[in-house]
């Protein structure tokens, strides 16, 4: 995919979790399941009581409005360190320089689920990365690859 494509797609600002069921009734609002992991496509908690959020990273899954009051942050499983540099190829994925540390939010097969730190100045994204490519830490020691 081309990056003129790919930065057109731009990828969400947070992970969040459902606290309720909520039952979409206008056309722009989702509709979502407790404990269901979205995704927040702009941080707008400040001036809007409704936010934007989607199914999952990929631009292309099903996106909407629901209430800021049924959704909170949703909690890293780890943090983690990058062993490689990684160059964005699908709209779902990050770019990652080696050594970025990051917080693992699940997996998807052989791809972890993260949310990057800031690293040169540039603001921390969301996506997926290789598993193979990232090493868990705890507290300042590594723990060694992910399994």
């Amino acid at each position: 995919m081309s990056r003129s494509k790919l930065d057109a797609n731009p990828l969400p600002v947070d992970f969040m979790v459902a606290l309720y069921d909520f039952q979409g009734r206008a056309k722009d609002e989702l509709t979502i399941k407790e404990g269901q992991t979205l995704c927040l496509v702009e941080d707008n908690r400040r001036t809007d009581q409704w936010a934007h959020v989607r199914t999952g990273v990929d631009p292309s899954t099903p996106s909407g409005l629901v209430p800021w009051t049924y959704i909170k942050s949703k909690e890293a499983l780890y943090r983690a360190s990058a062993l490689y540099s990684f160059a964005r190829q699908m709209t779902d994925e990050v770019e990652m320089k080696m050594g970025q540390t990051m917080s693992v939010y699940g997996g998807a097969g052989v791809r972890l689920l993260v949310k990057l730190d800031d690293f040169n100045g540039q603001v921390g994204r969301l996506g997926l990365v290789p598993q193979n490519y990232v090493e868990e830490f705890r507290a300042g020691e590594k723990v060694g690859r992910v399994r």
